[in-house]
């Protein structure tokens, strides 16, 4: 099966959740959307997207060496991402998408635009955590509440880190780069 690795600020090869999972289920595409409109209303720095693209750069040669490659789409803003993705899939038969999450108010509603999206397709859509040591809202107090003392929290963490402790992943074996059309 094709697969999709949506990159976004996570650009990772090695310990990369979502990465690990799209080789795991086939032939690999990665690609990063770049969205220059959406980058100016959340105030990204050119330095920062210039950090981003020299990343980026690096990644396609890293992620090349496996059989990986990297396309990069552009659209303005997060509103063109679900057609955009949409067409990607519908145009180089990619059947799952794997992306690592996005925790910002923006990306979450681009996120599920996307996912429903793709479900008109019949693409499955798979969300990874790998931004955090442990997942936003996993750690609550005894009455199941999010901590609001910092203290505690860290004690918690840590707790759950020594008794679970966590394993990177490897970067993905190498692949026969998928077929374009």
């Amino acid at each position: 099966m094709n697969t999709l690795l949506w990159l976004r600020t996570d650009l990772r090869a090695h310990d990369n959740p979502a990465l690990a999972a799209a080789a795991e289920a086939g032939t690999v595409t990665a690609l990063f959307l770049a969205a220059p409109g959406q980058w100016r209303l959340h105030g990204d720095a050119p330095a920062k997207v210039d950090f981003w693209l020299r990343n980026l750069r690096e990644l396609s040669r890293e992620l090349g060496r496996q059989g990986i490659p990297l396309r990069l789409l552009t659209v303005h803003d997060w509103s063109e991402a679900p057609d955009a993705l949409a067409a990607f899939c519908r145009d180089h038969a990619i059947g799952q998408v794997h992306v690592n999450a996005e925790w910002a108010v923006n990306e979450r509603r681009r996120d599920a635009a996307v996912a429903a999206r793709l479900r008109t397709l019949d693409v499955d859509w798979t969300l990874h955590h790998g931004a955090s040591l442990l997942r936003p809202g996993t750690v609550l107090t005894g009455k199941g509440e999010c901590y609001r003392v910092y203290t505690p929290y860290a004690r918690a963490c840590r707790e759950r880190l020594r008794t679970a402790p966590l394993r990177a992943l490897p970067a993905p074996r190498a692949q026969t780069p998928p077929p374009w059309p």
